[in-house]
């Protein structure tokens, strides 16, 4: 299974995952030359050019890049660059801060550890407010209790 992962947000990123395996990785910031660029659509592009097969899934962690009314336009160039029908496009912008442990965890080489997320651009929370601190007690195989969370 081939899934295009997108992080649109601060750090910007694009990745094709072949059956778990990274096929292809680009920085949007490595791409446009923008220090900390939001908006993966370069990123998008240039892993596609180099993938290698059909994509069956797109995973978009949208975040706060992508304002409320211009999500249409984005799931649409999602959908025509990956040619993925739109119910296999899947967002999971509130989880944020899940995201960044969820790395951090899984690299950390600990069967159970404490991981502490710090950002200022957290998960949205009913637009109002905005998730800036987080501590997961974290273990195998897919664990994450949250035991603190600041906005």
């Amino acid at each position: 299974m081939r899934i295009l992962s997108v992080n649109v947000s601060h750090d910007a990123s694009a990745c094709i995952l072949n059956d778990g395996e990274i096929e292809c990785y680009f920085k949007e910031e490595r791409v446009t030359k923008r220090k900390r660029d939001k908006l993966s659509l370069c990123s998008i592009f240039e892993v596609i050019k180099k993938c290698k097969g059909k994509i069956d899934y797109v995973l978009s962690n949208t975040h706060s890049a992508v304002i409320p009314g211009e999500r249409e336009l984005y799931y649409e160039i999602l959908h025509r660059l990956s040619k993925v029908p739109y119910e296999n496009i899947i967002e999971f912008s509130q989880h944020h801060h899940l995201s960044h442990a969820g790395v951090a965890f899984y690299n950390s080489g600990f069967d159970k550890c404490l991981v502490v997320v710090v950002d200022g651009e957290g998960s949205k929370f009913e637009d109002v407010v905005s998730e800036c601190e987080s501590v997961y007690v974290a273990s195998y195989p897919d664990s994450f209790k949250p035991i603190l969370k600041n906005f």
